[in-house]
């Protein structure tokens, strides 16, 4: 998932016990295309570095969810698409 190891994957789930995070309704809409984008990710250097989502990808990925974006909406999904990016980025940068 993400480029991210099994092991890496298994060892940041925790087990179990652990508390599960809900997402508030009016985030699913962004949930769903940030997990849509999870092919998309753009890897540089020798070691193939994880540095972000390829937002070229974006229109596509809406395209093919049946989703069309009115303009005043498309500036809050993408706010909301580099929050998620970010943490997802820490959590592969920073093992958590």
């Amino acid at each position: 998932m993400f480029g991210v190891a099994p092991e890496a994957i298994a060892a940041w789930q925790g087990s179990e016990e652990d508390e599960m995070i809900g997402v508030l309704p009016w985030c699913w809409p962004a949930v769903e295309v940030f997990l849509a984008m999870s092919t998309q990710w753009r890897r540089a250097g020798m070691d193939g570095v994880t540095v972000g989502l390829d937002y070229a990808a974006l229109p596509a990925t809406l395209w093919a969810m049946g989703r069309r974006l009115l303009p005043s909406a498309r500036s809050s999904l993408f706010a909301d698409l580099q929050i998620m990016e970010y943490a997802a980025l820490e959590g592969l940068t920073h093992g958590h």
